[in-house]
């Protein structure tokens, strides 16, 4: 039941260049910075303004002089160091720094940056693809064009063309080679070919004509060619490809359609017992069959792989071994990700090897280097992760707890990684750790890598789950550690190759939307708070300097103020609640208090809510602030199978600390949460007189209906939800009914303490949205104050803005009369 947060989605006006003459504010209304594109030497910068109501903007920005120089397209970006390129209206134009226009052509379909940012590749609505080079010349150019594919370097690319003749159309295929400039016809072909993927080694890839593959080791090769095994009646219609590190093996995942096995219209769905596909249930599109298939480019053998005791196969990058497992050994559905066994599966002798225990959360717990000679995992109930070394055959452990998956490094012979308080590189040579540094902090830390990114050509989904693996690819590792304590984030830097660890920026404000200049060392960044609207900041290696604010809200909001309420959780570790204190305060008066809950809710207290009742669950705490509430963002935890009850233990526990505030008027609180927290509303207001009214957003109220329930958001029935860690209650319904009974604020809807807001949408099934109809039918049989609301065409947490307008104004409203004795709320 995590809460989802939806972002919408805001169309980008362009608008004609004009000069600003250093004025940094444009426009009125609160703007959201993001910083597009900057020179390597950090002189200009490209960002843009995000309005709510507005038009958006993006500028030119002079950093030197401190100004905004001019007004830009939206996707604007930096060419050949010094010059700007710009998409508009279908019209590509190249201009110097001072907007001097050096180059345009009409009629753009798309363009692409190439060659770090030196040339440029467009297709046109007349079939054309050009290349144009750092002079502005074209120096390459393709008739009759029908795509254009560019390898992940940036450095080589594919055109097809097509031509017809007598009724028959034949597609060419060519190579550009930007580096050398020259290019080579690949061949012709009666069907517009396909590239599949390209080689790591220089000059190699992989096309798809039909059902034939071809693979080049250069663009004048012959290529080695198969065919996939396609049957009768079978369309493809999905294929991914995976290429080992030395480019011997592709690996292919492909999905094919076949009209005879699809589902007929009416026909009866049959669950069985032994069921283990489930999700296919909530399947709505046609249903695809799964295909596994490599190829031994030496032998030119392809090779389909079929084994009922082990179905799947996960390329690691090997080329001669593949992991193999059984995605149904476990599956019982009572986690939301299927555990695993890991074996090691040779190709050349056709036999496998068990080389992992039960490892839990595979897409957390399990990675590889690039070579595949290293697999990194952690298996289930045990603290340290293992190395298999794939070539030795030999394990080693890590004898730390990490508390992340590691991030490789840029050469690949190391990785990183943290455990509670410290952060290590690991040598994969000499199996050797090095503690880089270590961090002090009452409270947990959170690591993040600031420049780490994804091995997305090898991203695999395989149907079973999804490996995502990081690495660095920058001699230079920037951290950010934010601190639970005070919410604080400090970024640091680490060079691997001077060793040197220093300490950069550090805030008690939100810091987010990084933008890294290698070249400079320096870092973009926005700042914000719950008082500090958006600022566009940059760090120059040495201290920091705003580029954009918003200094009209600065001005209004630099008396709001919040205080950090510390207090025990149910184990006896340190947890904190953020209060948040009334817009015009004044010491001399009390203020009704709103608590905000959903697990540990107070890291949104350095989140900037803009004056505007759009909010997609209908919770704004500065809007409550402005209405003179005090608004206290609460963590909790609760015991293991007993979310109920032990969980308000903490939450009185932690209201009560605010008898120390005076102004906090404790006898008009009120208590509100969405989604589990719209689950701990709902019961903690049946247990306790202290809050006098609450609003439960989307929450489950019967645990035995929900634990029975298919759940249509995450295709699979509702077992995980209470067995795994968020209700965490740890055994099935049969085992301890007692305990699901208890912990169920239907059942107790005749002692309800409030009266209660209900709200969901009746499109919601991640929390099906019977549960709080049901709840509301059982406060009505009691005869218990409360309300429902029902939105049609909505979620589990709502898009359309006048949905998002009216439920906030209602939340309000329900929190005035009640709170405030506001009559005039109807």
């Amino acid at each position: 039941m995590k809460a989802i947060n939806f972002i919408s989605i805001v169309t980008l006006l362009l608008f004609c260049p004009f000069s600003l003459k250093g004025q940094n504010t444009i426009n009125e209304g609160v703007f959201k910075p993001l910083v597009q594109d900057f020179t390597p030497d950090d002189s200009w910068v490209i960002y843009s303004k995000f309005y709510r109501n507005n038009p958006n903007q993006t500028v030119l920005y002079h950093q030197p002089s401190h100004k905004i120089i001019s007004s830009l397209s939206q996707n604007a970006r930096f060419f050949n160091q010094d010059e700007i390129v710009q998409f508009k209206k279908d019209s590509l134009s190249i201009k110097t720094i001072n907007l001097e226009d050096l180059f345009s052509i009409s009629d753009v379909i798309k363009y692409e940056l190439w060659l770090n940012k030196t040339e440029i590749i467009t297709q046109t609505k007349q079939n054309e693809v050009l290349f144009i080079d750092e002079h502005k010349k074209i120096w390459n150019q393709f008739s009759n064009a029908v795509n254009y594919e560019v390898d992940r370097h940036s450095k080589k690319t594919l055109v097809t063309t097509s031509e017809k003749k007598d009724d028959v159309t034949t597609f060419n295929l060519f190579y550009v080679d930007g580096s050398s400039k020259q290019t080579t016809k690949i061949g012709s072909f009666s069907t517009q070919p396909q590239v599949l993927n390209w080689g790591n080694n220089t000059n190699r890839f992989l096309i798809r004509v039909d059902n034939k593959l071809y693979w080049y080791k250069s663009p004048t090769s012959t290529p080695i060619i198969t065919t996939l095994p396609l049957q009768v009646g079978q369309t493809l219609k999905l294929i991914k490809t995976f290429i080992s590190h030395d480019d011997e093996l592709v690996y292919f995942i492909y999905y094919t359609f076949d009209e005879t096995k699809q589902k007929k219209k009416g026909e009866v769905e049959i669950w069985k017992s032994n069921d283990l596909h489930l999700e296919e249930k909530n399947i709505k599109a046609p249903q695809l069959e799964k295909f596994q298939v490599y190829w031994e480019l030496e032998k030119n053998e392809l090779t389909s792989w079929n084994d009922d005791n082990f179905p799947t196969l996960l390329f690691f990058n090997h080329s001669k071994y593949f992991l193999n497992f059984n995605p149904f050994t476990y599956k019982d559905y009572i986690k939301n990700n299927t555990d695993l066994t890991l074996y090691l599966f040779d190709r050349h002798t056709k036999t496998r090897k068990q080389i992992t225990n039960r490892i839990e959360y595979p897409n957390e717990n399990l990675s590889y280097n690039e070579d595949g000679h290293s697999i990194l995992f952690k298996e289930l109930n045990q603290k340290f992760w293992k190395i298999y070394d794939v070539e030795k055959q030999q394990y080693f452990t890590i004898p730390y707890q990490l508390t992340q998956p590691p991030i490789w490094s840029k050469d690949k012979s190391k990785f990183y990684f943290f455990d509670s308080n410290h952060f290590y590189s690991y040598n994969l040579k000499t199996n050797e750790v090095t503690l880089i540094q270590s961090f002090k902090s009452q409270m947990p830390l959170r690591f993040q890598v600031l420049n780490q990114k994804t091995y997305s050509d090898q991203v695999q989904h395989n149907g079973d789950f999804v490996n995502l693996r990081m690495f660095v690819p920058d001699d230079v590792v920037y951290i950010e550690v934010k601190d639970t304590k005070d919410n604080s984030t400090t970024i640091y830097s680490y060079n691997s190759i001077t060793l040197v660890f220093q300490k950069l920026v550090h805030s008690l404000d939100r810091l987010s939307q990084y933008k890294i200049n290698s070249q400079t060392s320096s870092i973009y960044y926005r700042k914000e708070n719950f008082n500090l609207p958006y600022q566009l900041v940059y760090y120059n290696g040495k201290s920091e300097q705003i580029i954009d604010q918003n200094i009209k809200k600065e001005e209004e909001l630099k008396n709001h103020r919040s205080q950090v309420i510390y207090y025990k959780g149910y184990n006896g570790e340190n947890l904190k609640g953020v209060l948040l204190y009334p817009i015009n305060y004044n010491p001399s008066k009390k203020y009704p208090l709103i608590v905000d809950i959903y697990e540990k809710k107070s890291s949104v207290a350095t989140i900037f809510y803009e004056e505007t009742y759009e909010n997609p669950i209908g919770v704004n705490p500065l809007l409550f602030n402005l209405n003179n509430y005090f608004y206290f963002l609460a963590d909790l935890d609760f015991k293991k199978g007993n979310p109920g009850k032990s969980g308000l233990k903490i939450l009185l526990r932690a209201v009560k600390k605010l008898k120390e505030i005076p102004q906090v008027d404790l006898q008009n609180s009120g208590l509100i949460g969405h989604s589990f927290g719209g689950y701990q509303t709902s019961f903690y207001l049946t247990q306790t007189k202290f809050f006098k009214a609450g609003v439960a957003g989307a929450g489950i109220h019967d645990l035995t209906m929900e634990y029975y329930s298919y759940n249509y958001n995450f295709s699979q029935p509702g077992y995980w939800r209470f067995e795994s860690p968020q209700f965490n209650i740890g055994k099935p319904y049969a085992d301890v009914p007692k305990l699901y009974q208890k912990n169920s604020p239907i059942l107790y809807t005749n002692q309800m303490k409030a009266p209660l807001l209900l709200w969901t949408g009746k499109e919601d099934y991640n929390v099906f949205w019977h549960q709080s109809v049901q709840m509301a039918n059982a406060l009505r049989r009691y005869k218990k104050e409360h309300q429902l609301l029902l939105y049609p065409n909505e979620g589990h947490s709502f898009i359309q803005q006048s949905n998002q307008e009216d439920l906030t104004k209602r939340i309000l409203h329900w929190f005035n009369f009640y709170l405030k004795k506001d009559k005039e709320v109807e």
